[in-house]
């Protein structure tokens, strides 16, 4: 089982396992699975350290968005089960069905979590007022582990999926601020001395995939035949471009006229 959050409190010695689900999703197999999930299960797969193991409780969860509840909750019901479901209103979390592990967070969650506060910045590690070398130093791990693992090519919205959990929730204007800080990285990565970054990742992009970057896992050898280039190599190669980039700023980036509104997240009701 692969959960999509896993909330953990360590005072309460508690656990909530969140499934993000639309009711067509919710299949037979993942509610039996479910059913069958112990503490046990959640240490060994999905690395949860409770703080005292014999003594922990869970609770496994449905979360869905408010147009999705009377589905989702006909499908528990037809299915037979009780989960709890959490249900994303506007400006609101609530729990709309079922109990948890522990009783005390019930009266918590009916009456809802306000989502109307500052937003938690905590999970954008840059935008279009980041320096350079806080970009950098944000992708540029993300990307030296592509070139590693030794594939073909990489895509820049790839590389930024990985950097940023929140990544698909932002606007068109965001995204395009973010692919266009993360290619200057890359530009400058390619140039800095003392590096092989520019015979390493070329352009391919073509009109379907502009962001597409070629993969050199191995470069020439002085004399005949190739080598392959070990990671210890490329977090040195690394550590040259973060130091080249330390504290230079982006150039301004203005939204595209088709774009829209900009400075806010995209959400799905828009």
């Amino acid at each position: 089982m692969n959960p999509d959050l896993i909330f953990l409190s360590t005072v309460r010695n508690v656990a909530l396992v969140v499934e993000a689900k639309g009711g067509s999703s919710l299949s037979n197999r993942q509610l039996r699975n479910a059913s069958a999930l112990t503490t046990t299960d959640l240490q060994r797969a999905a690395a949860v350290s409770f703080p005292n193991a014999g003594a922990a409780q869970f609770s496994y969860v449905v979360a869905c968005f408010e147009n999705g509840r009377k589905e989702i909750t006909e499908r528990l019901d037809e299915a037979g089960y009780r989960y709890p479901v959490l249900c994303f209103f506007k400006g609101r979390l609530a729990m709309v069905r079922g109990k948890l592990a522990d009783p005390s967070l019930d009266p918590v969650l009916r009456r809802g979590v306000d989502l109307t506060g500052p937003f938690p910045t905590q999970f954008i590690p840059f935008d279009g007022r980041s320096s350079l070398g806080e970009v950098a130093s944000s992708v540029i791990v993300y990307i030296i582990r592509e070139i590693a693992r030794a594939r073909p090519h990489f895509q820049v919205e790839d590389i930024l999926q990985q950097a940023i959990p929140i990544w698909e929730r932002f606007h068109p204007a965001e995204k395009r601020q973010m692919v266009d800080a993360a290619l200057r990285v890359i530009s400058v990565m390619r140039k800095t001395r003392g590096t092989q970054f520019g015979k390493v990742m070329t352009p391919a992009g073509t009109a379907r995939t502009p962001n597409l970057w070629a993969v050199a896992g191995r470069l020439p050898k002085s004399g005949r035949g190739f080598r392959k280039i070990r990671y210890e190599t490329l977090h040195s190669w690394a550590n040259k471009v973060l130091n080249e980039v330390k504290g230079k700023r982006l150039p301004p980036i203005r939204p595209r006229p088709d774009e829209g509104t900009q400075g806010r997240l995209w959400t799905k009701s828009e």
